[in-house]
C-alpha cells in the first residue's frame, strides 16, 4: 500500500505543469519573437493583448514592436526582418514611454487619421491607459518611418498623465494644439525625435517650456569666412569639446565642455585631426569648439579649415567668447596690447588664438577690438627694407631701411599706395625709418610702399602688403 501511495505521489508529481519561464504572453506572437520573451529574465514581466504590432512592407523592412509591462514600469521593444527572414532585435527603450501602472496598446497608424494627422509613411502608434486615470487612451505617441535607414521619428505626442498637451513636432518646431485640433503656439527649434533616444519626461509639455529649452541653429552672418554644414549624427552620444584643434586646448566649463549629439550640431571643417563645431547648451547659449574627427559620422565629408594665420594686437580690452552668436558669455577678458594670431572673419566678429594664461584657447573678440599686423619685404643685394602695418581704426604703417652708408643721399622717403592709388608720402634719411598714420578707404585689399630714389619712384622695389 505505501509503494502505491508513493507512486501515486510520483506520477501527481510529473502530471503538475512546469512553472513558465519568461513574460507572460497574452498576444500573438510569431515563434521567435515568444522565444525571445521566454527568457527567464523577464519572468514578471506582462505583455498585454494589444502590445504587440507589426509594420511589414516598408522601404526599409518588416518591423515589430511589444511593450512589456512589469509593475509600474513599461519597456518597448523592437524587432527587423529583410526578405522573409527571422526577426532580429534591434531596439530597447524605456525613455520614451510613462512610468506608471497602466495597458499598452500598439498600433499601425499608416494611412490613418489621428487627430488631424494624416501618416503618408509607415507609423507606430503607442498608447497608454493609466490605472489612476479612467479615461481611455490618457496618452499617444506617434512615430513615423523616416528613410530606408529604419529610423522611426516622432511626429504627435498626446499627453494628459502629467500635464494637458497636445503636439505636432516636427524637425524644426513644435506646434501645440487643443483637443480640436486648432493651433495654440508654435515654438521653433529642434527637440530628440528619434524612438530610440527620445525621452518623454524630458518633452517640452509646454510652450513655456518649449521657449527655454529649444534651440534652434542659427544662419551665420553673410560676410562669413567660416561656412557649416548641419551633419546629423547618431543620437544618445556625447563628445568631450576643446577651445582648439588638440586636447591642450583650454577646455570651457571648467574642463567640463561636452556636446550632446541629441541636438543640432554644425560642422565647419577640420583641423589637426578634430573638427570645428558649433552646438547649442540651452535657449540663447551656444559654443564653438572641436570634437575629436573621429566622432564625425562615416558618411559625413567635411573640408580642412585652412586658416592664412596672421599676427594680430587689441587696440582695446576685449572679452574672448566662444558664443560669439548668443549671449556671448566671455572664456577670458584680453587687455589691450595683447597679442593674438587672427584666424579668420564671422561677420563683425574676429576667430583667433591667444597663447598664454595657461593653455591655448581659440575663440572670438569684436573685430573692432582688432588691429591686424601685415608684414612684407624687399631685398636687392645690400639694400633691404622691411615693412608692416598695424591695421585697426587707424592704419599704422611702418617702413625700416638698411642700406650702406654710400646710398644715404639715394634713398629719400617712401610713397603709400592703398590699392593703386597713392596716399602719403614720408621724406627724409633713410637710416630713420619711414611712418605713417591714416585712415584707410573703404575695400582695400593691398598697400603698396614705393621707395623714393634722388625724389623719383622706384617701382621695381615696391613692398607689397595684402590686407587680410
Amino acid at each position: 500500500m505505501k509503494r502505491f501511495f508513493a507512486l501515486a505521489l510520483i506520477l501527481t508529481f510529473f502530471a503538475l505543469p512546469a512553472h513558465a519561464e519568461g513574460a507572460d504572453i497574452r498576444a500573438n506572437l510569431p515563434e521567435d519573437i515568444r522565444v525571445f520573451f521566454s527568457r527567464a529574465q523577464y519572468n514578471g514581466c506582462v505583455l498585454g493583448p494589444d502590445a504587440y504590432v507589426e509594420i511589414t512592407g516598408t522601404e526599409a523592412g518588416d518591423f515589430a514592436f511589444a511593450a512589456l509591462t512589469e509593475g509600474s514600469s513599461q519597456t518597448l521593444y523592437g524587432f527587423t526582418r529583410r526578405d522573409g527572414g527571422g526577426w532580429t532585435y534591434w531596439l530597447k527603450t524605456a525613455s520614451a514611454l510613462p512610468q506608471r501602472a497602466g495597458e499598452m496598446h500598439l498600433n499601425s497608424a499608416y494611412g490613418t487619421l489621428f487627430g488631424t494627422l494624416y501618416c503618408d509613411h509607415p507609423a507606430l502608434e503607442i498608447s497608454f491607459q493609466s490605472e489612476e486615470i479612467e479615461e481611455y487612451w490618457n496618452w499617444t505617441e506617434v512615430y513615423e518611418l523616416s528613410g530606408a535607414g529604419g529610423q522611426w521619428m516622432l511626429v504627435y505626442l498626446k499627453n494628459q498623465l502629467t500635464a494637458y498637451c497636445f503636439a505636432r513636432v516636427y524637425a524644426d518646431r513644435i506646434v501645440y494644439q487643443n483637443d480640436n485640433g486648432d493651433t495654440l503656439s508654435t515654438v521653433y527649434g529642434t527637440v530628440q525625435r528619434n524612438l530610440r533616444y527620445h525621452s518623454f519626461a524630458a518633452f517640452p509639455m509646454t510652450p513655456a517650456a518649449a521657449r527655454e529649452k529649444l534651440t534652434q541653429a542659427p544662419v551665420l552672418p553673410q560676410n562669413s569666412e567660416l561656412t557649416a554644414q548641419n551633419i546629423r549624427f547618431t543620437g544618445g552620444q556625447a563628445f568631450p569639446v576643446y577651445s582648439g584643434p588638440g586636447e591642450y586646448y583650454l577646455r570651457a566649463a571648467d574642463g567640463a565642455a561636452k556636446v550632446s549629439t541629441n541636438d543640432w550640431i554644425q560642422v565647419f571643417g577640420t583641423e589637426n585631426g578634430y573638427a570645428l563645431i558649433q552646438y547649442a547648451i540651452s535657449a540663447g547659449h551656444m559654443r564653438f569648439g572641436y570634437i575629436d574627427q573621429s566622432s564625425l559620422p562615416a558618411d559625413a565629408r567635411v573640408p580642412a579649415l585652412g586658416f592664412s594665420a596672421s599676427a594680430a594686437s587689441l587696440e582695446t580690452d576685449a572679452a574672448l567668447t566662444d558664443d560669439p552668436l548668443g549671449n556671448g558669455a566671455p572664456l577670458r577678458v584680453l587687455p589691450a596690447g595683447s597679442t593674438v594670431t587672427h584666424l579668420a572673419v564671422m561677420g563683425d566678429w574676429a576667430y583667433v588664438e591667444v597663447d598664454g594664461g595657461g593653455a591655448p584657447v581659440r575663440g572670438f573678440v569684436p573685430k573692432s577690438a582688432l588691429a591686424k599686423v601685415v608684414t612684407g619685404s624687399f631685398q636687392n643685394g645690400e639694400y633691404s627694407a622691411f615693412a608692416s602695418a598695424r591695421i585697426g581704426a587707424n592704419c599704422t604703417v611702418t617702413v625700416a631701411v638698411s642700406a650702406p652708408d654710400a646710398w644715404q643721399n639715394a634713398v629719400t622717403g617712401y610713397t603709400l599706395y592703398a590699392n593703386n592709388t597713392p596716399l602719403a608720402t614720408a621724406s627724409g634719411p633713410y637710416a630713420q625709418g619711414y611712418s605713417f598714420t591714416v585712415a584707410l578707404p573703404e575695400d582695400v585689399s593691398v598697400l603698396g610702399l614705393c621707395p623714393l630714389r634722388n625724389g623719383l619712384p622706384a617701382a621695381q622695389e615696391t613692398i607689397t602688403l595684402p590686407i587680410p
